[in-house]
């Protein structure tokens, strides 16, 4: 693959090594958990965007770049090297998605916006279209200098323009959209946060302990809130939406919040507005689906924070690799070997996103097993609040 003759080249091969390694364990790992939630569907389709990113990149895009000759012949040359851009992309759009989902969830919202969805991939499919033009662009030379064939970019202006707002739209648009979204979810978990830190001795966490109780359950084993008028104004929607109900005042919405995160195996079926659930022990032939268990939280807010610190790590890195590639697009004149070193070190900071991201991801996972609510974990299952009446009645 790549030679060890110089330290960046020891750097790329371990760089390679363990990117392809790590993600492999990555989708073991996943696999092996059956992909049992979506958000390990979506980290195993990053995983595996990753993986074949730096099989394309590190031998040969970085050996496009600096090595002589050229190592892969003509055919990688023309078509495997600027098919990496498409992988490339597709992680920033996969980024751009999970943040969305990831907002979407934690703001309790039941339904997948599709034209939402459909308007991230039909940007990328967009994007791919203005990508078509530079297939071909990277063709084998002979170097008379060095006597050997090297693999060198040929542009036309077409190409070149259309390369250039490829650049823009599958860069600067999606991280754009994750770091927005990520940060939308941030002050969500922020506040959910602050009310897990609630003492026991705290009114608002007595109060909430009383109406779990009441009802056969312990206040470990949900989460329920309602001081946010963030979260207020978000449940008012939400109500609005799925019981038809043109008006509903503030408080009967303070009243009976409940708010899914992050899975769909917990859904919401009905706020009743009505319901005296919050006002002491249900009437008979009341009920009530709740809550979301504290523990899918807890998961949830280790792989938000290891999203949101890929997703960070991700835009850093990658910021000078893409200012670079526009830089040169056009450059007519051989490179020098200072700038072939600077090349590769841009390269190399860009591609550890991918060595990085599968440890921060398994990090975020097994800091939450290791966690006391991460042994429930398997144990997972849609709780249905029921009066012992109405228990009685169904059985």
């Amino acid at each position: 693959m790549i030679g060890l003759n110089e330290p960046l080249d020891i750097a790329y091969t371990t760089l390679y090594i363990i990117s392809l390694i790590g993600n492999l364990i990555f989708i073991l790992y996943l696999l092996v958990q059956q992909l049992k939630i979506s958000v390990d569907r979506l980290l195993f389709t990053q995983s595996i965007v990753q993986l074949i990113l730096v099989i394309l990149a590190v031998p040969f895009v970085h050996d496009a770049w600096v090595q002589e000759p050229y190592q892969f012949g003509d055919f990688a040359c023309r078509f495997v090297t600027p098919l990496h851009d498409l992988f490339e992309f597709s992680q920033g759009f996969m980024y751009a998605v999970i943040g969305w989902f990831i907002a979407q969830k934690l703001k309790g919202d039941q339904e997948i916006k599709w034209k939402v969805l459909s308007s991230l991939i039909g940007l990328h499919l967009l994007c791919i279209v203005f990508l078509l033009p530079t297939f071909g662009v990277w063709h084998l030379v002979y170097v008379p200098s060095s006597q050997t064939h090297h693999c060198k970019e040929a542009w036309s202006y077409e190409a070149e323009i259309m390369h250039r707002i490829s650049r823009v739209f599958l860069f600067a648009i999606p991280t754009g959209i994750a770091l927005y979204y990520y940060i939308k979810g941030f002050r969500i978990v922020k506040f959910i946060t602050n009310f897990l830190s609630l003492k026991k001795s705290n009114a608002r966490y007595q109060s909430f302990a009383k109406v779990i109780s009441d009802v056969g359950h312990t206040p470990e084993s949900h989460l329920c809130f309602g001081e946010s008028e963030e979260m207020n104004l978000e449940m008012n929607h939400l109500y609005q939406k799925h019981n038809s109900i043109s008006t509903i005042s503030k408080d009967d919405v303070t009243a009976n919040i409940s708010v899914q995160i992050f899975t769909n195996e917990v859904e919401i079926d009905r706020i009743d507005s009505q319901s005296p659930l919050w006002r002491g022990k249900p009437k008979a032939g009341e009920y009530q689906k709740m809550v979301v268990s504290i523990k899918w939280f807890r998961y949830t807010r280790n792989l938000y924070q290891a999203f949101l610190v890929s997703v960070i790590f991700y835009a850093a890195a990658s910021a000078p690799y893409f200012v670079f590639l526009l830089y040169t697009t056009d450059r007519k004149t051989e490179f020098t070997n200072t700038e072939k070193w600077a090349a590769s070190i841009i390269f190399f900071i860009r591609y550890s996103t991918c060595l990085v991201n599968p440890w921060i991801f398994m990090l975020g996972i097994f800091k939450f097993r290791k966690s006391l609510f991460g042994k429930c974990y398997r144990q997972q299952r849609d709780f249905v609040l029921l009066p012992d009446s109405v228990k009685e009645d169904t059985s």
